[in-house]
């Protein structure tokens, strides 16, 4: 019995993946300036990159639509990635995508072995999708007894390696945790 409730399992995830997208920019960091986003990508790690810029606005606008397009573009040509920022946004909702957690881990599950073989190869956004994927049951089996303990254990490795993601993630949750004590005292 997984000891969060669905209440806090769904702040949780909304938690989480809001902070994953907020964190984005700094991790994909070689962001696409607006010139460049007008062009069309040619692969879909462009796609993917131009995707994040639109949809964080770092092209100099924000455009949900055309992120979406591009993330689901890129997608469609079997990006590991990309696959993996469509299930993510499933997962929690955004990007124009719906809300729908059966569809994230139907589709996380046809990539995480890639997602996972990108992460031992140092990928480090494959790396923190990896750890994402195993919290909450994206494409594998999710961590039993979760709660913001193990959460906070799960990030702190890959934080503690630089990422941005996990870096953010991983404040959010202290700052979380320190809000429930708070609140038991």
């Amino acid at each position: 019995m997984n000891p969060l409730n669905n209440t806090t399992r769904k702040k949780s995830r909304r938690l989480l993946a809001g902070m994953l997208v907020l964190s984005a920019m700094a991790t994909m960091g070689n962001s696409t300036s607006l010139a460049q986003a007008t062009q069309t990508p040619t692969s879909s790690a462009e796609m993917v990159r131009q995707a994040v810029d639109y949809y964080l606005g770092t092209g100099g606008a924000v455009d949900e639509r055309r992120a979406m397009e591009l993330f689901t573009k890129a997608q469609e040509q079997g990006d590991a990635m990309a696959t993996m920022w469509v299930a993510v946004f499933h997962f929690g909702g955004g990007c124009g995508f719906a809300d729908d957690q059966d569809r994230a881990r139907q589709l996380a599950k046809g990539v995480i072995d890639q997602v996972a073989e990108l992460a031992r190869q140092g990928d480090a956004d494959a790396e923190f999708f990896r750890v994402y994927a195993r919290l909450f049951g994206l494409g594998i089996e999710p961590e039993p007894n979760l709660n913001l303990g193990r959460i906070i254990e799960a990030l702190r490795p890959v934080a503690e390696k630089g990422h941005p993601f996990a870096q953010e993630n991983l404040a959010g949750f202290y700052a979380a945790a320190a809000a429930s004590e708070a609140d038991a005292a």
